[in-house]
């Protein structure tokens, strides 16, 4: 199933097997627009709408496999705004079980961004196995932050001894 709720991020939402993948670049070239935090922001408001139209196709827990949000200029402000959204944000959390795969690469996450999604990855990432934020403006203070919260989870190494897979170069 593609698409749900009749809106403009509708090409970008994809359920196989249970499994709910959102790739915001994905789909024909003509959907493509020039996409900004504002965008993200925009999108991150109408998520429960979407999750919402997904959850009434199968189980009324969704696992998101997949959430891609590369190329976006996101900064700290859209950082902060992800991590409220998948951890506070009782309309969202109360339709996801669990975020595996999370895509931030080609973005502007410095530092700040950084601290966000470290405490969102030692409070509450259950079950995350990649993290790609390469090609941002992540520094030594905010690598650390990330790596330490995911020591201090508790969650790696998973039980088939894999661990969080994290690409953080430049």
């Amino acid at each position: 199933m593609v698409g749900a709720a009749g809106g403009r991020w509708d090409h970008c939402f994809c359920l196989t097997r249970g499994q709910l993948k959102v790739e915001l670049q994905a789909g024909p070239r003509r959907y493509w627009k020039a996409t900004t935090e504002e965008d993200f922001l925009n999108f991150l408001k109408e998520l429960p709408i979407h999750l919402r139209a997904f959850a009434h196709e199968g189980s009324s827990l969704i696992e998101l496999g997949l959430l891609d949000a590369a190329c976006f200029q996101l900064g700290s402000v859209g950082c902060r705004a992800l991590t409220q959204c998948l951890w506070r944000d009782a309309q969202v959390r109360g339709y996801v079980s669990k975020l595996l795969i999370l895509k931030l690469h080609k973005n502007c996450i410095g530092d700040a961004g950084a601290f966000h999604l470290a405490e969102w990855l030692e409070d509450s990432a259950d079950g995350l196995q990649e993290l790609h934020l390469s090609h941002n403006r992540i520094q030594d203070a905010g690598a650390v932050a990330l790596v330490r919260s995911a020591a201090l989870s508790g969650r790696y190494p998973f039980r088939n001894g894999y661990g969080l897979w994290c690409r953080l170069d430049q």
